[in-house]
């Protein structure tokens, strides 16, 4: 076969090649958006527990889409609501929610005034998925915006602070490869600074994504329809690893 043939076939693999990425990576998106899934937390601020019971004390949640329950249908299926329940047990707790969809860590900062004028006795910490996702956002970037959000934290509150990983989430239909490893690979890093700065700050770090990794690549139910966000069995499973951690 002549050399011109071999340039023309080799051109057309590369040409498939770009086209293959550049599609498979939209198609993430556009099939997360088509989903449209509904923001169930409609309050923000909720009473768990004993209808009966004064709450004890008061729990602030900070996040993004995962944090505020995106994937189910009400609120009360979310890993904060799950855990207050958990924490709750025969008394009450005051659950307010600051989390919303899209959230990155710059917004968390940014929620923190508001958050912590609740004085809260307890905070949890989960935040990066949207920082990952943003082409953007370098690893120092985050670094620097995560040490802001704890530096402040353990300055203007005595709350207990649980900081909790990034989870491995997205069906293998959805992250088609090399995506599925890339952005495996952006998890695995970003929770490695996290896990640091936890420790330099002397503050729990809860990991709910190496026990849960393997299933959420398996198990479709853990899935809500946009293949991202967790289902109610999902985030059953989260609030589950956060409480055994906590109540240990």
């Amino acid at each position: 076969m002549s050399k011109r043939f071999y340039i023309v076939a080799s051109v057309a693999l590369l040409v498939a090649a770009l086209a293959y990425l550049f599609f498979s990576y939209i198609y993430i998106y556009r099939s997360i958006g088509a989903a449209n899934l509904a923001f169930p937390d409609t309050q923000h601020f909720y009473k768990v527990g004993s209808p009966s019971a004064t709450p004890e004390k008061t729990y602030v949640s900070l996040g993004d889409s995962l944090t505020a329950g995106v994937g189910v249908d009400t609120y009360t299926s979310s890993y904060p609501y799950l855990l207050a329940q958990s924490l709750a047990g025969k008394s009450a707790i005051e659950l307010k929610n600051f989390a919303w969809p899209g959230a990155k860590t710059k917004d968390v900062i940014a929620s923190l005034p508001a958050a912590l004028a609740q004085k809260p006795d307890i905070v949890t910490l989960l935040v990066g998925v949207n920082d990952i996702h943003d082409r953007k956002m370098t690893a120092a970037e985050f670094e620097e915006n995560y040490r802001v959000i704890l530096e402040t934290l353990t300055k203007k509150t005595k709350a207990k602070i649980y900081v909790i990983s990034i989870p491995y989430i997205g069906t293998r239909a959805l992250f088609l490869p090399p995506f599925n490893y890339y952005f495996n690979y952006e998890t695995t890093k970003f929770n490695d600074i996290i896990r640091r700065l936890a420790g330099e700050y002397k503050l729990p770090y809860i990991d709910i994504a190496t026990p849960t990794r393997s299933l959420f690549s398996s198990d479709a139910t853990l899935y809500s329809i946009d293949s991202f966000h967790p289902s109610a069995a999902g985030y059953k499973l989260w609030s589950d690893i956060l409480y055994a951690d906590i109540n240990r």
